[in-house]
């Protein structure tokens, strides 16, 4: 299931987005859902209250808040999320790409080129989403996908899972999930505490402060490595 957000505060914009999509997804039979909002503000409560988007189609010209700004706080809350600027002002096109926009669509080409924005993002889409870990418990067993997971500690003979807005046990050592997890973008930070480098928004001494605004301690032996793996991921991200 692809979830695509279109923000713009004209109707008739959002209408246009809805149509393309829906013949885009429908003609190679792929499921999707997409949501419109005319308000800029409502889609980042709904992204705070733990609703996912893949894809984000954002007007840059809008009343409540403009569209750069909007991609600024969304890249506040998600690890490199998919937006695609949609607008009627070519003078934008550039800045746009200072906000690593994933296209930039002039709104009377849109039938042409937002099936093409599409084309570029699917797989890229797909294998996101294909990397999860498995939590099993007596009565249910959980997938968390790599990108939801903020950090994980040890507590006691658990590992602790920290998403958004929520917390699994795993009752298997902090050792087993990083190989269970084969990741370079999880780095352990010290004995107790593995990161997800994409959910790192800063580094302070030896304290990594994630999305989430939690800080994590990083043992004096390991600092060197987590700080080299961290700025390499964000050079890679420009």
């Amino acid at each position: 299931m692809f979830r695509i957000a279109a923000i713009d505060d004209e109707d008739i914009f959002l209408e246009k987005c809805k149509g393309i999509t829906k013949s885009y997804f429908d003609e190679r039979k792929i499921q999707y859902e997409i949501k419109t909002y005319k308000h800029a503000s409502l889609v980042l409560e709904d992204i705070k209250d733990s609703i996912y988007f893949d894809i984000f189609l954002i007007d840059i010209e809008m009343d409540d808040m403009n569209g750069m700004e909007l991609a600024r706080r969304i890249r506040r809350l998600y690890d490199s999320p998919y937006i695609i600027f949609v607008t009627s002002y070519m003078e934008y096109s550039i800045k746009g790409y200072e906000y690593n926009a994933w296209r930039y669509i002039v709104k009377d080409e849109m039938h042409q080129n937002l099936p093409l924005a599409y084309d570029s993002l699917i797989a890229r889409v797909k294998e996101k989403k294909q990397k999860f870990y498995i939590i099993e418990h007596p009565k249910k067993i959980l997938k968390l996908l790599y990108e939801d997971i903020y950090y994980i500690y040890k507590d006691g003979k658990n590992a602790v899972f920290v998403t958004r807005n929520c917390f699994w046990n795993d009752r298997v050592s902090l050792e087993e999930v990083l190989q269970i997890l084969d990741d370079s973008m999880f780095v352990r930070c010290e004995r107790g505490n593995i990161a997800n480098i994409r959910h790192v928004m800063s580094i302070e001494d030896n304290e990594l402060i994630m999305r989430n605004g939690e800080k994590i301690h990083i043992s004096n032996a390991l600092v060197k490595t987590v700080k080299k793996a961290i700025t390499e991921y964000w050079r890679n991200q420009r």
